[in-house]
């Protein structure tokens, strides 16, 4: 019996594991961005370019409907839906893409499928291993999301060379954890309104959170609208520069993941010199990354911006998750956290909308865009780090 109760733990590992392939898949389609808009000259370069970030604004709604639904019909079956609209997506979109709508249509359903996994994922998780299991999990979990973003990025890229549309097609990866799912997660029923946890616990309302919440949500928001210009505009760049296809763009972005990963396993000690001022610092390292890419004469300067851009982002929200923890009582983290990643998801969607809009309005040229965000980076560095030395000056006064 003990047996095998850890082989079915096992397997269940597994299983999140092969659902952490998924959950940057928005990133999926950024190769074939360039094609897209040369198939679709009518179609303004900007709305081409969203269509990586509208799964993410879908999302936002979808993460706050896959709660409620799944306490109705149980984390297992919402969770499974999530899986089968990403696989839907991604054969809709091999076989239907003659217009921008359709593909609109595709992202946002697979914007429904991250929106349901990645709540149900956690609820599942939580539910089926103890704090020191899944503290060992979550660390294998970071390293599967990055690889999934790395197979999605290398992958797509190579397929879209052959025809832009086959880039849908790494979609399909969706099948593994949807069979893992049904074979290995426990069945659950969800919980009537009848049922209630023992004991009293503390009703947290938005007027509960603390004004640094807001405060840090907006940073978020603002650097990703600042770090989506990269992945959004990559594919545009090595055309323009000559540099390389779409299989070019999907090693690029492989790299951005990797330099992910390099960020998380280097952010403790970034954030033990530089504390909340990590904010600003990051923007530094996303200068540096558009730096090397305007000034490259050669796809190596490009691919070390790109591990450098992707290190940025994995500095951000760390120190987002952790300041609005830290700036909130306990009961309200939660909450704290949600607006955070709402902030992020919101400045993904915006990003390609606000920052091609603007530039626009006095070069079309992919370079001019960089430059313009990098100087928007240095500003918004220095004011971060203003309003951070305000925010600690006030709160040693208040502790004094």
């Amino acid at each position: 019996m003990e047996i095998m109760k850890k082989l079915n733990k096992t397997a269940l590992k597994w299983t999140i594991l092969a659902i952490a392939l998924l959950q940057m898949g928005g990133m999926g389609l950024s190769p074939s961005l360039a094609a897209i808009s040369a198939d679709m000259p009518e179609v303004p370069v900007s709305i081409v370019q969203t269509i990586t970030s509208f799964p993410s604004f879908v999302m936002i709604f979808v993460c706050i409907a896959a709660i409620k639904l799944s306490e109705k019909f149980g984390k297992k079956r919402v969770l499974l839906f999530g899986e089968v609209s990403i696989l839907a997506a991604g054969i809709l979109g091999y076989l239907l893409h003659s217009s921008i709508v359709e593909l609109y249509i595709w992202a946002a359903l697979l914007g429904i499928g991250f929106g349901t996994i990645l709540p149900t994922c956690s609820g599942i998780l939580a539910e089926n291993y103890d704090e020191r299991e899944r503290g060992g999990i979550m660390g294998i979990q970071s390293v599967f999301t990055n690889i999934g973003a790395m197979y999605l990025t290398y992958v797509g890229g190579a397929l879209a060379v052959i025809k832009w549309n086959l880039n849908y097609l790494v979609y399909l990866i969706a099948l593994l954890p949807l069979v893992m799912g049904i074979l290995f997660i426990p069945a659950d029923r969800g919980v009537s309104g009848a049922q209630s946890a023992a004991g009293e616990t503390k009703k947290v309302r938005v007027g509960d959170l603390s004004r640094a919440t807001w405060v840090y949500g907006a940073f978020t928001f603002l650097f990703m609208i600042c770090y989506g210009v990269h992945s959004a505009n990559i594919a545009f760049f090595v055309t323009e520069k000559n540099l390389g296809t779409a299989a070019t763009v999907g090693t690029i972005m492989a790299l951005c993941t990797i330099g992910g990963m390099a960020g998380g396993a280097t952010f403790k000690y970034v954030n033990k010199v530089f504390d909340t001022y990590t904010f600003s610092v990051s923007y530094v390292l996303l200068i540096l990354g558009f730096v090397l890419t305007i000034a490259a004469n050669s796809l190596v300067m490009v691919l070390i911006g790109a591990v450098i851009v992707g290190m940025s982002i994995s500095w951000t929200i760390p120190q987002t998750m952790l300041s609005l923890t830290n700036s909130n009582e306990v009961e309200a983290t939660t909450m704290a956290c949600s607006v955070g990643h709402i902030g992020g998801q919101i400045g993904t969607f915006c990003s390609s909308l606000v920052m091609t809009s603007i530039t626009g309005l006095f070069s079309s040229s992919t370079t001019f865009r960089y430059v313009f965000t990098a100087v928007v980076c240095a500003v918004l560095a220095v004011v971060e780090a203003v309003i951070i030395k305000a925010m600690r000056s006030k709160a040693k006064a208040k502790a004094n």
